[in-house]
Order: C-alpha cells, then structure tokens, then sequence
C-alpha cells in the first residue's frame, strides 16, 4: 500500500471524515473524466494555511479562494 493510502484506508476504517474522503472520491473522478470546469480555487497555482505558516511570498499573488484553513492564489 502506498504511504499516501495509508492515511485513507484509516479515515474511512474510523469514519472520522467521511465527508471529506467522498469529496475526494468526487473530484479525482472530475478529474479522471477530464471534466476541469469546477475548479473551486478559480486557477490557484499556490496554497498555504494562514494558520502555520506565513510565507514572504503570499503578498505577491492574487487570494482566489479560502477553503478551511487554507488560502489560495495564482499571479496577478
């Protein structure tokens, strides 16, 4: 099982966040389909969570979207 998996397989063994694994499961199928039209960041290239970090670099692009923690953004 790849390390990346592993993580998975145990969210949904415990159920603490079926949410989020069936949210996942969604948009790798959008993904897999070729289907790009639903891109909730609008073309975010960078991401970080304002809540860890503070990068010298987030001043220098464009904020497209807030998802939980973490802010997105792409060139201005």
């Amino acid at each position: 099982i790849m390390p990346s998996l592993v993580g998975s397989e145990m969210c949904i063994r415990d159920r603490s966040n079926m949410t989020a694994w069936r949210d996942s499961i969604h948009v790798a199928l959008f993904i897999m389909n070729g289907d790009y039209s639903m891109d909730p960041t609008d073309g975010a290239v960078f991401y970080y969570n304002p809540h860890i970090a503070n990068p010298s670099w987030g001043l220098l692009y464009q904020e497209t979207a807030m998802i939980g923690n973490h802010r997105f953004m792409k060139d201005k």
